[in-house]
């Protein structure tokens, strides 16, 4: 996470993987490439962020990063109406999407998948949020939306300093999932 985390709202805003993003297309002219936004997984941004963060110190153990309830367990646990809980995930994605339309004005892809790496359960079979490895469909229900991209190099992405020293892409991986 040492890549664009941003240590005052404590997540890593979608802007900075739009930039890398253009970058690399434009510096290794990318023929292929998987983006991969955070957002809208929590913690939300914007409004209604409910205070929720992760821990990066503890990254790699889930259980101990968490700073407290998560948004589905406040759904859970009846301190959010379903509504909150929405309207925080629907402004995220707003904000997420917003990058994801500027990353499609400047690359040029004929082929392009927008998806997600899971849903959230909102209690069917008693499951909030996304524990793994269960086979309930709102988790493995994902959007799979094919467009294309063309580049209208109107945009200048921001450079970044990057310390590759600490950057450990497995560990990274694992912390989302992916084993």
């Amino acid at each position: 996470m040492e890549i664009g985390w941003d240590n005052k709202e404590e997540y890593l805003p979608p802007n900075i993987v739009t930039d890398r993003a253009i970058t690399n297309y434009r510096k290794n002219n990318s023929q292929k490439m998987i983006v991969h936004y955070m957002q809208p997984h929590a913690p939300f941004i914007g409004e209604n962020n409910m205070g929720y963060h992760i821990d990066t110190t503890n990254f790699n153990n889930v259980e101990n990063s968490i700073s407290k309830d998560t948004p589905w367990e406040l759904f859970r646990d009846n301190k959010i109406s379903r509504d909150e809980l929405w309207d925080a995930y629907k402004n995220t994605l707003h904000i997420v999407l917003k990058s994801v339309e500027k990353l499609l004005r400047n690359i040029d892809a004929e082929k392009v998948v927008i998806s997600s790496d899971h849903g959230n359960a909102m209690g069917e079979w008693g499951i909030y949020g996304h524990p793994r490895h269960l086979p309930v469909p709102s988790l493995r229900k994902v959007p799979w939306i094919k467009t294309t991209a063309r580049n209208t190099e109107n945009y200048q992405p921001k450079k970044y300093n990057i310390n590759n020293k600490d950057l450990n892409r497995n560990e990274q991986l694992e912390a989302l999932g992916y084993k």
